[in-house]
């Protein structure tokens, strides 16, 4: 080791990679747990290779930041990891509240989703440059080019369907989940699901269809037992096939990113790459450890205080610039969503505050009486955006985005007021395996 720095980045790595590998020869199969692990685990690799690029300029990482981030990871985790769907036998939700959300989500989306494709199409028609000027406007707050914008009347529809797109990929599955499956409401719910990730690849992001990837990833693993066998064969075939696609339109943005900066000429690609897999938690290391103050609530619940008439930024441009001088740390770059709590309420307040919420996940999603009703899965699934996401930063950061959340958690309430009226969804016979000395219940076809 040259310097005490690369022995933290080391121990970084190490924590993170060593946890990925024990859970795995625990587990013995491939959980929800080892989706989270495996991508901090990747991310701790990225780390090593940032640490040692040409555009890193570290000077203050210790071990001891890098432990207590480690411990604070292994809280928010918990939930995660401890979900076995081998226990979980039966889901219960309200077929009639899922079928017609499903079909005026569905209905709201069809003029945006013909728009968007429009806009898709002339994207594809440009110089490959494109990608690079929208990006840059919306990091300076400019918006985004006016030719690719909706209509007024789809872009009130856009943002409504926008704000149930964590819940329509848990309806969808619900869907292919059943044994009598509704392909009407399959289609409606693949048209808003298409619309916002078409509309992410017309703004230039690629955290959109990183992070959908990501979340049918974990909404796979959720529900695999559940999925009859020819249903989990076409989830496989298609994911493959779409997730082939997103990686190419991910390679192309980012190769069009890539080549508009001033520095890709003597910065490889892979280090580039490293800046935005790997910089979060050697950048909270770094910078968020030894930060000024707090930013009293800005970041995560900028909303709430904005809604309380509490002085909030609204627009993220703004939020920087402040708080970059009463804090004396960049605000551009991530910091994980752990360092994104400890930026607003402290160490001590940010830790006290991610144990409470871990312990309300753990005891939502408890598996006791092996069942879950629909709002239980809701809240795990937020819970898992939250913290795989939360490699680079929190998730419903942001008005727009904490308004999704909010949506996310009226809908789970919706859920619990209307579950007298419950349909369920059982487990497949092929994977429903009773503990020993507990008889299988039966199963309802």
């Amino acid at each position: 080791m040259r310097d005490p720095q690369e022995l933290a980045v080391w121990i970084n790595l190490l924590l993170y990679c060593c946890l990925f590998l024990g859970f795995q020869l625990w587990a013995r199969s491939v959980r929800l747990g080892s989706l989270a692990l495996f991508i901090y685990a990747v991310s701790s690799i990225f780390g090593l290779v940032f640490f040692n690029s040409v555009l890193s300029n570290f000077s203050n990482l210790k071990i001891f930041p890098a432990i207590f981030l480690f411990v604070l990871f292994l809280i928010v985790v918990y939930p995660i990891i401890r979900f076995d769907t081998s226990k979980l036998w039966r889901i219960t939700f309200n077929y009639n509240v899922v079928y017609w959300l499903s079909m005026v989500i569905g209905a709201i989306s069809i003029l945006p989703a013909i728009e968007v494709t429009f806009l898709l199409t002339k994207v594809s028609q440009m110089d490959q440059s494109i990608f690079a000027e929208i990006h840059r406007l919306k990091n300076e707050g400019e918006g985004t080019i006016d030719t690719l914008q909706l209509s007024g009347i789809s872009k009130i529809m856009y943002v409504l369907i926008s704000r149930f797109s964590d819940v329509t990929p848990i309806l969808l599955f619900l869907q292919l989940a059943s044994r009598k499956k509704d392909w009407k409401v399959i289609i409606a719910l693949l048209i808003p699901i298409y619309c916002v990730n078409a509309m992410g690849v017309v703004q230039a992001g690629r955290s959109t269809l990183t992070y959908t990837v990501v979340y049918f990833l974990a909404l796979y693993l959720i529900f695999k037992d559940f999925l009859p066998l020819n249903a989990k064969k076409a989830v496989r075939r298609y994911g493959i096939i779409l997730l082939s696609l997103v990686v190419g339109i991910f390679l192309f943005i980012t190769f069009a990113r890539y080549n508009q900066k001033s520095v890709a000429a003597d910065v490889p690609v892979i280090e580039w790459i490293s800046l935005y897999a790997g910089e979060g938690t050697l950048y909270f290391n770094e910078f968020v450890w030894n930060m000024r103050g707090t930013t009293n609530g800005d970041y995560i619940f900028a909303y709430f205080k904005d809604l309380l008439d509490f002085k909030a930024f609204t627009d993220v441009v703004e939020r920087r610039d402040y708080w970059v001088l009463k804090t004396n740390i960049p605000q551009h770059v991530f910091y994980t969503f752990i360092g994104a709590v400890i930026e607003d309420l402290g160490k001590t307040g940010g830790a006290v505050f991610l144990i409470f919420i871990s312990f309300l996940i753990t005891r939502a999603t408890n598996l006791a009486r092996r069942f879950l009703t629909l709002s239980n899965i809701i809240i795990l699934c937020i819970w898992c955006k939250i913290v795989i996401s939360g490699i680079t930063f929190y998730a419903y950061g942001g008005h727009n985005k904490t308004e999704l959340l909010i949506v996310d958690l009226v809908f789970a309430l919706v859920c619990v007021f209307y579950r007298n009226d419950a349909s369920i969804l059982n487990k497949t016979i092929e994977t429903l395996k009773a503990p020993k000395g507990q008889k299988r219940p039966e199963v309802i076809q």
